[in-house]
């Protein structure tokens, strides 16, 4: 029997495992807590108030595609790619007030290539560049006024070279 999901409400326990699913054929609802290992489409997350938490592509039961966190506000916390049940793309974090604090790509569900952290007034706090999950490569932090605090690189999550640092913030 095939029932379409109109509404996904989540039970206010994070993002548990109990759905509350309105059936379209019948507008009854009910309990099921095995419809996501099915389910196709745009899921919605909300918590017992009704506010969106988030919202994620599902292919098949396994999120793909983008998905978004979401502040109690309303404003956007987090916005993802998902490839196969993964973080898989591009991944922008923001603070409640609408600024950037995270840019980077995650492959396979970890950290890959270069991500950028940012201070709450915008400036870059820090550069690492990752090799899925591990640290490898060229690393920088700054200072909130936007001076170098320090530079290196890591090989294999460990520190190799010489490094530059700066303990004076002026």
């Amino acid at each position: 029997m095939k029932v379409k999901f109109l509404i996904l409400l989540m039970v206010a326990n994070g993002f548990g495992t109990i759905a509350q699913v309105l059936n379209s054929k019948n507008n009854m609802l009910y309990e099921d807590s095995t419809f996501m290992t099915t389910f196709t489409g745009l899921a919605k997350f909300y918590d017992s108030n009704g506010t969106l938490l988030a919202s994620v592509n599902v292919l098949n039961g396994k999120k793909n595609g983008l998905g978004m966190l979401y502040y109690e506000s309303g404003k956007m916390m987090f916005w993802m790619h998902f490839k196969n049940n993964f973080y898989d793309g591009p991944q922008i974090g923001y603070t409640e007030s609408g600024k950037v604090d995270f840019r980077g790509t995650l492959r396979n569900g970890a950290l890959h290539g270069k991500c950028y952290w940012y201070f709450p007034n915008g400036q870059l706090k820090t550069m690492a560049t990752y090799n899925y999950g591990n640290l490898d490569g060229e690393l920088f932090s700054y200072y909130e006024n936007g001076n170098l605090e320090s530079h290196g690189f890591y090989k294999n999550n460990q520190k190799v070279g010489q490094w530059h640092i700066n303990r004076v913030a002026d």
